[in-house]
């Protein structure tokens, strides 16, 4: 960017993209989802949980060199095409290679903080993250207490939003480098 003065626009785009980036509403009912695959408890816990807390592990440090090199845009990008990929293997009936699969393809994204705007923007940022799981629980609730859908139709949601999340990515991509040509009057 060629200024900080258009970090309300920024931050406003960067929040509405983490909002739709945690509106995943299978997320709280992934595991009688899985139940209602076939899959036992102990498949689950030990063979599919297993294998995404240890690939985020490996994941981190492979995204934060990519981060330092590409900066945040092209990850952006790859987080929603990763999110759609994830939720498209469990179509179906999946198999345990394929849960295990979707585990280890979730990405999770660095936050680092210097000064004050980025501290401003980060709060931000996490507060609409936090709506966004708000939201994303809420939808999930509701659809399965009051019985409207059963436990498929969330992963059907969970893709449309991921699939909103790269539309939102690439809008936010476009205008950020929108924001880098326009050469700002100085105050």
């Amino acid at each position: 960017m060629a200024t900080w003065e258009n970090w309300k626009t920024v931050s406003l785009l960067v929040c509405v993209f983490t909002m739709v980036r945690e509106i995943r509403p299978i997320e709280p009912f992934f595991t009688s989802y899985l139940k209602s695959m076939n899959f036992t408890s102990n498949q689950i816990n030990e063979e599919i949980y297993a294998v995404g807390t240890y690939s985020c592990l490996v994941l981190a440090v492979v995204i934060f060199l990519v981060t330092d090199y590409f900066r945040y845009k092209p990850l952006i990008i790859a987080d929603g095409i990763a999110g759609i990929f994830t939720y498209a293997l469990l179509l179906g009936t999946p198999s345990l290679f394929r849960v295990q699969k979707l585990r280890s393809l979730r990405i999770c994204m660095p936050r680092s903080t210097t000064n004050n705007i980025i501290k401003k923007i980060t709060s931000l940022v996490k507060a609409s993250m936090l709506f966004g799981r708000f939201l994303s629980g809420l939808i999930a609730q509701t659809v399965v207490s009051t019985h409207l859908l059963n436990e498929v139709y969330l992963l059907y949601i969970s893709i449309f939003s991921t699939s909103h999340k790269i539309n939102t990515c690439i809008n936010i991509y476009v205008i950020l480098e929108l924001f880098t040509l326009i050469e700002w009057p100085i105050r």
